[in-house]
């Protein structure tokens, strides 16, 4: 949720959780930053975040095309992790605010009183939901290998025969191949990734035990 101004000074409302993706077109409306920006506050200074927190919604608000700020509560795991998400209209928008100098002095003064933390995922790890600011990032590459051939696998298995079923005989190899891997990205990206790493969640951020 986004904050509501009321009188002189900006209200939160705050929501539990944490957002994913990368710079990523979101429903064609707006872009969000690169992942959470998460801050870990130093115990006693939660007042001054908050206060500092406003400083800095009021400075972004006023920056071309800005859609808002999501403020994010802190996990019950890590209570002194502070998150938010900033939106903009464009790209453009966004990179010109994470790159002015008016952050930047924000950010600074920010350091005085909390730690940066950002969450970013590239390539395929960002189809693999970021679970919070203290779980990890993304899981062991080779989970994420594993389950994406299975994936892939099983999708093929059951795709192609149907385009085999379906699909006129004078079709080209090329265009059924186009059709087969433009349904599997889709489902993939869309559907079967983000369902299956909220199912297989346990298995996919374990942990071992240190001795």
């Amino acid at each position: 949720m986004t904050y509501r101004r009321t009188g002189s000074a900006p209200h939160l409302r705050c929501t539990r959780g944490s957002a994913t993706r990368s710079s990523a077109l979101v429903g064609a409306n707006y872009y969000l930053s690169a992942g959470p920006c998460s801050r870990a506050v130093t115990p006693g200074r939660e007042d001054d975040y908050r206060r500092w927190l406003i400083r800095m919604i009021t400075a972004a608000e006023a920056a071309p095309n800005n859609l808002g700020v999501v403020v994010l509560s802190p996990e019950a795991s890590a209570s002194n992790v502070f998150s938010f998400v900033h939106r903009f209209a464009d790209e453009a928008s966004l990179a010109a605010w994470e790159h002015s100098d008016t952050l930047r002095s924000l950010l600074t003064e920010a350091e005085a009183f909390s730690t940066l933390h950002r969450q970013v995922a590239t390539g395929m790890e960002a189809w693999f939901t970021l679970s919070g600011p203290s779980s990890p990032a993304v899981p062991p590459r080779w989970k994420m290998a594993l389950l994406t051939f299975v994936i892939v696998y099983a999708l093929t298995a059951i795709i192609i025969p149907i385009e085999r079923a379906v699909l006129p005989e004078t079709w080209s190899f090329f265009a059924t191949n186009i059709l087969t891997n433009a349904l599997i990205a889709l489902l993939l990206t869309y559907l079967i990734l983000p369902a299956t790493t909220k199912l297989l969640h346990p298995w996919l951020y374990h942990q071992p035990r240190s001795s």
